[in-house]
């Protein structure tokens, strides 16, 4: 692992040619807005394959809040990397479930393992036995 820096709360980490973002439990519209421009920013400057937005610390999170994560990962594959959500606790999916909220656009994960593997896949990071360590 490489380069942990502070983004708005949120910790951002690379590894593998990838970023993983942990979107803090007490994250509000204006963390999340300052995340994204920030993470936009890192994309470009490291050139990264893909983006792990790891949502495994969020206990609760609004349908705007929600959108507003979407649309960062949205601007992430526009920018020709691969965004993947991590960690959704069930509480969380099942409120942004009977928020009727899209999640047709979104590639997630159950966990950082199985985004990995996600990106893996889609030939964003090496495979396991290419040199990626499971944890």
């Amino acid at each position: 692992m490489n380069s942990e820096l502070n983004v708005s709360g949120s910790a951002v980490q690379q590894v593998a040619g990838c970023l993983i973002i942990s979107i803090p439990g007490y994250a509000d519209e204006n963390s999340i807005r300052k995340t994204g421009k920030k993470v936009l920013k890192q994309v470009e400057k490291k050139r990264v394959s893909g983006v792990i937005i790891d949502m495994s610390d969020v206990t609760i999170l609004s349908s705007c809040e929600f959108v507003l994560l979407k649309n960062m990962a949205k601007a992430i594959a526009m920018m020709g990397t691969i965004p993947v959500f991590a960690g959704f606790k069930p509480g969380v999916a099942a409120s942004l479930v009977n928020l009727d909220t899209n999640f047709n656009d979104i590639m997630t994960a159950r966990n950082t393992d199985d985004a990995f593997e996600i990106l893996a896949k889609h030939g964003a990071v090496p495979t396991v036995s290419k040199g990626l360590k499971k944890r």
